[in-house]
């Protein structure tokens, strides 16, 4: 997987640059593994929040195939939309 990693001065971010967006639904479906597995482990259940819309499609497809084993009775999703809405 081909990525660049800028550390952020001052912060403890970091910026992922991808060459295509395959390599980056990749890299968040394994870190979306990787996170909601050690919460399920520390705490027996792991939410997160998913936006709606088209463009997290292919996310969510890869975050199926990559998450086979996932403990999913213990996850919970929640939709929801990122636009500032009175």
């Amino acid at each position: 997987m081909a990525h660049e990693l800028i550390q952020v001065p001052g912060s403890r971010r970091n910026i992922v640059i991808f060459q295509k967006k395959e390599e980056m639904w990749s890299f968040m479906a394994e870190r979306f593994g990787e996170l909601s597995e050690r919460r399920i482990l520390e705490s027996n259940r792991f939410s997160a929040a998913l936006s709606g819309g088209n463009t997290p499609v292919d996310l969510y497809v890869e975050i199926g195939q990559v998450c086979r084993n996932l403990c999913w009775k213990a996850v919970h999703l929640f939709l929801v939309d990122e636009r500032g809405v009175p």
